[in-house]
């Protein structure tokens, strides 16, 4: 079973997003912690899915996920997440 394991920032940007959108609309955080807990799922299965960005650190992939970016490597048995961050100006 393919498994995410989040890093510390990773789970600290996660609450921060959540927070701030549910300012607006807790609502709306919830069903985006939803989907990117989904896509997260999807991406320890398919590891390859996002873009290589080596020049970052070795290894390091990232995908984007609406106005977000995630950071994460693959690891054997799925994902590791280091960093979920605004994507403007990447």
């Amino acid at each position: 079973m393919s498994r995410v394991v989040r890093s510390s920032d990773a789970g600290r940007d996660l609450a921060e997003i959540a927070c701030y959108i549910s300012n607006d609309d807790t609502e709306a955080a919830l069903r985006w912690l939803d989907s990117v807990d989904r896509l997260l799922r999807l991406i320890a299965k398919n590891p390859e899915m996002g873009e290589s960005v080596n020049h970052l650190k070795r290894g390091l992939r990232r995908y984007t996920h609406g106005s977000y970016v995630l950071f994460y490597k693959p690891q054997d048995n799925g994902i590791l997440l280091f960093r979920v961050l605004h994507g403007a100006g990447q």
